[in-house]
């Protein structure tokens, strides 16, 4: 993180002139630093004993930026939306009385009994099934046998109450009916949250701002600052625009509280013109070219699964420890390349993540020289690699009907190398992989096309 010596003008403007309170909205390309500006917002509020929390919309992001946080202060704190909104509304005690307590299957009755109170349960006959009941995933729930319950079901009445915020459907909340609820609180039952700072703001839907932005006029801070640029969305469905957050924040008419970071700190030229080459148009823009120079991004042509294992390990044999990120679109291939890599490059730390085991970002090194990172494309957004291999690229999905949503994510892959970029793609039984096709010609000398001998 740089210090506030070494901001840009835009970034100063902010800095100095952006209000503390309220609503702010930040719009920036990648590489523009609109998470140094989170953070130094953070910084300066939480010195008027305001408590902040960073918000973002995937854990890997989040443990990415943990190590700032911790720099900050005990007012300042990192969080997912999905981890922090259920906790926040839970502590306002609205029961919710669609989910019904005790739940009895099977000669057994599942409580609502919260983590931290797992001991007490125990203690009771509690028994843990690591397979919920109603969602039929993890985590699990707390049981007691009925026979025990039956003996003694008041000692247990604490967890037949639930809490949990209202859904329409496991990743969506209810925002119009909690909305409803939350005006009929009386004043002193509500609970400020501070300040929020929500970055990648794109990846929240419009209802999500306009439940804030209610429930923020209610409160004595209830300050909101979002960092966004639509043009790194990476699902279709699952977004807001610029104008979908300031018209859901009241700030469409007020310039003042609206900021554009334009400066490209993170890329050399090269990779930031292939970038530039998936922009779709949308306003945030792209970044002006930044001055570092660096080599062309490569694509290597007609590699197969191990050569491409093997040219990394290659690569990175040859270098002196580098950041390394490896972005991957198949699951599958997350898999292959973080096994054989951990086997062939044993100077390195290699590691992964997937959200069917949301433990595994705890455990995730960031900003430290000689780590690869193996992951999913869909939690790429917001890191930075001093190298980025793309390997399998034939893999990436392309629909013609929706070039669009294709460019996007390979503006957001592009963008997240500091200084080098491969691409390897395995043309298989196909002649021209489909996804070349959206690629630069190699007229344009955006990319170099290689073939290994």
């Amino acid at each position: 993180m740089p210090n506030v010596r070494e901001f840009s003008d835009e970034q100063r403007d902010i800095f100095e002139d952006a209000p503390l309170d309220g609503c702010i909205l930040v719009s920036g390309p990648p590489g523009t630093g609109k998470t140094v500006i989170a953070f130094e917002r953070a910084k300066i509020i939480a010195k008027k004993n305001i408590e902040v929390t960073v918000l973002m919309f995937n854990r890997v992001l989040k443990r990415y930026t943990e190590n700032v946080a911790e720099h900050l202060g005990d007012l300042v704190s990192t969080n997912t939306m999905h981890t922090w909104f259920p906790d926040w509304w839970r502590k306002h005690e609205i029961q919710n009385n669609s989910l019904n307590f005790p739940l009895i299957k099977e000669n057994k009755v599942y409580l609502n009994c919260p983590y931290d109170e797992r001991e007490s349960i125990k203690r009771l006959g509690g028994k843990w099934q690591k397979i919920n009941p109603i969602t039929n995933k993890k985590p699990g729930m707390w049981y007691v046998d009925k026979d025990k319950y039956d003996l003694s079901p008041n000692i247990y009445s604490s967890w037949c109450r639930s809490y949990e915020p209202l859904k329409i459907d496991e990743w969506k909340f209810d925002w119009e009916q909690m909305s409803d609820i939350y005006i009929e609180l009386e004043d002193e039952q509500k609970i400020d949250w501070g300040h929020l700072i929500i970055d990648e703001g794109q990846d929240f839907e419009p209802d999500f701002y306009s439940f804030l932005y209610m429930v923020g006029r209610q409160l004595e801070r209830g300050g909101i600052t979002v960092l966004a640029d639509e043009n790194q969305r990476l699902e279709e469905d699952k977004h807001s625009s610029l104008d979908d957050i300031k018209q859901a924040l009241r700030i469409s008419e007020k310039n003042e509280r609206q900021f554009l970071l334009t400066k490209n700190f993170r890329n050399t030229a090269p990779i930031a013109k292939l970038a530039g080459f998936f922009y779709v148009g949308l306003p945030t823009g792209i970044p002006e070219l930044p001055d570092k120079i660096g080599v062309t991004p490569l694509l290597l042509q007609n590699i197969n699964l191990e050569t491409q294992v093997d040219y990394i390990c290659n690569v990175l044999k040859l270098r002196g420890a580098v950041e390394v990120g490896v972005i991957i679109d198949d699951e599958s291939d997350r898999i292959f390349f973080y096994e054989h890599l951990k086997n062939c490059l044993t100077g390195y730390h290699i590691q992964t993540y997937t959200g069917r085991d949301y433990r595994l970002s705890e455990s995730l090194i960031f900003d430290k020289q000689g780590v690869v990172s193996v992951l999913n494309r869909k939690s790429c957004k917001g890191l930075e690699f001093d190298i980025v291999f793309v390997p399998q690229l034939q893999k990436m999905k392309v629909d013609d009907s929706n070039l669009t949503t294709f460019k996007m994510n390979m503006y957001v892959i592009c963008s997240r190398a500091r200084s080098e970029l491969v691409f390897m793609c395995d043309r298989g039984e196909m002649d021209s992989p489909e996804v070349l096709n959206h690629f630069p010609s190699k007229s344009t000398q955006l990319i170099e096309y290689r073939e290994l001998v």
